[in-house]
């Protein structure tokens, strides 16, 4: 198969996966507020990777440089995606997941 072709499915594939993910948040919000949707979804990808860290850690495969720095940009990163999902998911009971 050519490497257009596959681009492209996975291009359609990630298109599908984000598109679905505004169904589920919108029926996740029938039962939990949207912050606690959202603290609840970022805990879940938060332990999910904690496998990969540990596996990697203990590989010496994972390079980190000053430690300090690493904690601040991660902590500065994380809130900027916090806030900006949290944005998005207080708009969504305002408007349909097509708009969203």
């Amino acid at each position: 198969m050519e490497w257009a072709v596959i681009a492209n499915l996975l291009l359609l594939l990630t298109a599908a996966v984000w598109g679905f993910g505004f169904v589920a948040q919108s029926m996740g919000m029938d039962h939990l507020s949207p912050f606690m949707f959202n603290g609840l979804r970022f805990l879940i990808g938060a332990v999910s990777l904690l496998p990969l860290l540990w596996f990697f850690a203990n590989k010496k495969t994972l390079l980190v440089g000053n430690k300090k720095s690493l904690i601040l940009a991660s902590i500065s990163a994380g809130s900027v995606l916090f806030f900006a999902a949290s944005l998005q998911q207080v708009g969504l009971p305002f408007s349909s997941e097509a708009n969203a």
